[in-house]
């Protein structure tokens, strides 16, 4: 009923820090097809898994489910060819300590408390500021406090955007949330880009 394909018998690569996390890795489903106007893309539930053996040998698996959205956008590699935003898990005293050792990323710190309450953001070190900064607009940021649901994130590396949620939708509201704010980055994205590059080939409206 969503125009969506099943696919089978293929894994999503290892396109996001996300995808090359824990020492096994399970693509459990894949939807591809239209996530929204003008936006093709993937539906996964996707699951990482760390492994680890006691003193005795015996082998113990932790599985990491999430439920994620894929989208290409190759035109924004030129303007943005990295981005995390991350569900916040640290303290703030501890941020600077941790900064110094970063050796290709730093933070991005936005004005909004509750911005820098919920995430945070990560870009390469030789980023165009100005660029980020506008993506980040107040009503993007409104939006990213306001209405995804907790635990909420996003990556984009090498104009592929990775949207998730920890465990795996079960059911046709979840999936649908979750395309639904995936998409609204990935409509983000593209409109800031449009304003940058107005021959980009994807429509935004």
């Amino acid at each position: 009923s969503h125009g969506l394909t099943r696919i089978e018998n293929e894994s999503i690569p290892q396109l996001t820090p996300l995808l090359r996390r824990g020492d096994e890795r399970q693509t459990d489903e894949i939807f591809r097809g239209p996530l929204a106007d003008g936006i093709e893309g993937d539906v996964v539930l996707y699951t990482y898994t760390e492994v680890s053996r006691d003193s005795d040998g015996d082998r113990t698996e932790t599985n990491y489910p999430y439920t994620l959205i894929h989208v290409e956008m190759p035109e924004i590699i030129a303007h943005l060819p990295e981005l995390r935003v991350q569900t916040k898990v640290g303290f703030k005293f501890l941020e600077g300590f941790e900064d110094k050792f970063r050796l290709k990323h730093e933070r991005l710190t936005l004005e909004s408390e509750a911005m820098r309450d919920r995430y945070e953001i990560f870009v390469t070190k030789e980023q165009d500021p100005v660029w980020v900064r506008r993506l980040f607009s107040p009503s993007f940021i409104f939006w990213l406090t306001e209405n995804p649901p907790k635990k909420f994130a996003f990556e984009l590396e090498d104009g592929h955007l990775i949207a998730y949620v920890p465990k795996h939708m079960d059911d046709v509201e979840g999936l649908e949330e979750v395309t639904a704010v995936g998409t609204f980055v990935a409509r983000r994205l593209l409109e800031e880009l449009a304003e940058t590059s107005p021959r980009a080939e994807r429509e935004t409206t």
